[in-house]
């Protein structure tokens, strides 16, 4: 590779790194931010040179002319300082099973993209696409989101909010649903259990608690399991724990565990329900302490994150229309 082209591409990284913050929304260090300038420029030339070499193996000699010529003018222009190159730059120092996203709307869609991409298999009879034991973080979490108002389901979204705060029985609105109506669902759960009520007293007696943690399966939950598989009925959300971050205790930080995730017609509604049930504790915190709590970060694991068969269509026209929206340079 050129030397100026090597000195373009470390100058494209420096000027994202110095000023954002790193995966986890802590400032780098001058070690970390020497460890993540090498590392994005080491998979950058690998890009660059996996994409030379696709275009020289093209066999139309003209469209691989035009082809160099084009991706050379990309890479070399003077002004790369934007969302392109940013986000580009940003997901250079992601594991392909991790999203990290502003928010809920944008790791929606992220989510759908990386599991379209996965491994088709097989779950209880149905074919889908899944990914195993996928991160996501979301950094400006909020209960409300463009994205998702654009181009989510208002049904899905009312149902999965209606479940959390005002239904308690459970009921299935996939396509094709996989368990009967019944099961207590996660409203019934936190007020038969009083979880909120534990979590707001717990963090107004010690912000620093690390027991302020909501867990929706219960034992009868295994007991309807084992007594009858075909016929069951287990929280995809395992868990909600909602940390004050250390120093001023003024943000709230919400680790969650999804044993499973519909990505497609779920993922969404989900997240921003436990975003929702955040933004209530922090409003009695606020209260209870006399200082303003607001919603910091959402970070967590999803065990098996997928989409089935007859969403595919749906979730591919998904992902162009956002393509083709403003919401994708913005």
């Amino acid at each position: 590779m050129k030397k100026d082209t090597k000195q373009e591409i470390y100058r494209i990284i420096d000027s994202f790194l110095v000023e954002a913050k790193d995966q986890n929304g802590r400032e780098r260090s001058l070690e970390q931010l020497n460890r993540d300038r090498h590392l994005a420029a080491e998979r950058f030339e690998e890009l660059i040179r996996q994409a030379r070499q696709e275009i020289m193996d093209s066999e139309n000699k003209a469209v691989k002319k035009q082809a160099i010529k084009e991706f050379c003018e990309w890479l070399e222009e003077e002004d790369r300082q934007n969302w392109e190159i940013e986000r580009y730059v940003e997901s250079l120092l992601r594991r392909e099973d991790e999203v990290f996203c502003d928010t809920v709307g944008e790791a929606w869609i992220e989510l759908v993209r990386k599991v379209m991409g996965g491994e088709v298999s097989f779950d209880e009879g149905r074919e889908r696409k899944s990914l195993q034991v996928v991160r996501v973080r979301i950094s400006n979490p909020q209960s409300s989101d463009e994205i998702v108002d654009k181009f989510g389901s208002k049904k899905n979204l009312k149902a999965l909010m209606d479940l959390h705060f005002n239904n308690g029985e459970m009921w299935d609105f996939d396509v094709v649903p996989s368990f009967p109506p019944g099961a207590d669902s996660y409203y019934k759960r936190m007020k038969d259990g009083r979880m909120v009520d534990f979590v707001i007293k717990r963090l107004t007696r010690f912000p620093e608690s690390k027991k302020a943690i909501i867990v929706f399966p219960n034992k009868n939950d295994y007991k309807q399991v084992l007594e009858n598989p075909l016929d069951d009925y287990l929280p995809c959300m395992c868990s909600l724990h909602f940390r004050l971050q250390p120093n001023e205790y003024s943000q709230m930080g919400l680790i969650f565990y999804a044993r499973s995730l519909d990505v497609y017609q779920k993922a969404y509604a989900n997240l921003l329900a436990a975003i929702k049930l955040g933004e209530n504790i922090c409003e009695k915190l606020s209260s209870n302490l006399g200082y303003g709590i607001e919603m910091g970060f959402v970070d967590g694991l999803i065990g098996d994150a997928h989409i089935y068969k007859e969403c595919w269509d749906d979730a591919v026209n998904l992902l162009r229309k956002y393509d083709n929206s403003k919401y994708k340079h913005s």
